[in-house]
Parts: C-alpha cells; sequence; structure tokens
C-alpha cells in the first residue's frame, strides 16, 4: 500500500499505460507516414476540405473561426450584456472578446509544423477578417456602454 505524498500514490498505472500507448502508437504512426504526412496536411488539419473547393478564402476562414464554439459563447454573452446594460459584465465580455482576437493573432504569427504546410496548401486562410472582427467587437462593445452611461448621466443632471 502507498502511502500518500509519494510519488506512486499519484500516479495510476492505467494512467501510466494509456500514456505510453498514445505515445507509441503517435511515433509509429510518424515513422509510417515519414515526409509524405506533410504532403496530406488538410487531411489532417482539416478534413471536410477538399482541393476541388479551392484556396479558403479570407472571409470562409473568418466565417470558420466565427463559428467555434468559443465566438458563439461571446456573441450570446454580448447580446445579454447589451440587453442588462450592465458595465462589468460588458467590460469582462468585451476583454474577452479582445482576448480572442489576440490569440489568434498571436497563433496566426507563430505557426510551425503541419499548419504552416497547410496554409500553403489552401485549407487555412488568412485569419485577420475574423481577427480585425472580434477586436471589433470588443472595442464596439466598450464604447456602447460609454456612450449609455454618458447618456445617464445626463439625464440625472
Amino acid at each position: 500500500m502507498a502511502r500518500p505524498g509519494r510519488v506512486d500514490s499519484m500516479i495510476s498505472p492505467k494512467l501510466c499505460f494509456a500514456a505510453f500507448q498514445t505515445a507509441g502508437f503517435t511515433v509509429l504512426s510518424v515513422l509510417a507516414m515519414g515526409d509524405p504526412a506533410l504532403a496530406d496536411a488538410c487531411k489532417i488539419v482539416q478534413p471536410w476540405w477538399s482541393a476541388e473547393d479551392g484556396r479558403m478564402t479570407v472571409i470562409g476562414e473568418a466565417m470558420r473561426l466565427i463559428l467555434t464554439g468559443g465566438t458563439l459563447f461571446l456573441v450570446i454573452a454580448t447580446a445579454l450584456a447589451v440587453k442588462a446594460s450592465r458595465i462589468w459584465f460588458a467590460l469582462v465580455v468585451a476583454l474577452a472578446w479582445l482576448a480572442t482576437a489576440l490569440f489568434h493573432a498571436v497563433a496566426f504569427v507563430r505557426t510551425q509544423g503541419i499548419v504552416v504546410e497547410a496554409r500553403e496548401q489552401g485549407c487555412i486562410g488568412d485569419p485577420t477578417l475574423a481577427i480585425a472582427l472580434f477586436a471589433a467587437a470588443g472595442l464596439a462593445l466598450i464604447a456602447w456602454q460609454t456612450m449609455i452611461r454618458k447618456r445617464v448621466i445626463r439625464e440625472r443632471s
């Protein structure tokens, strides 16, 4: 029986087996694929995309990024922030929009490996429109809340 605080009590044998099994399958698949894996980067990164569709456009990439779960959640949160007119809630949502824009900008600049290959093959487009829309949504929410606050203060005076 292992004593609490010891390393062997914190690591489950099933977890170790699963980690080694996953690592083994990954190494075997990379060795089996070799260099042609980079030639078919789009099959791995964007399996729904086909070469007949053509290169991913800026609008297509923006739609792909906008229709993700996190962004749709931010759209709903933005609607609630506008409806509720709560400055702190709107500020949190605006900061989330700006963080999303920053995340995608950093991810775009720092891409490596298979994502670069997929971008060269055309199944991943330029995300600058989506980044601009995310930043604009955050700034517009802040501007809207500021405008509402100024109007409320003016009406009270």
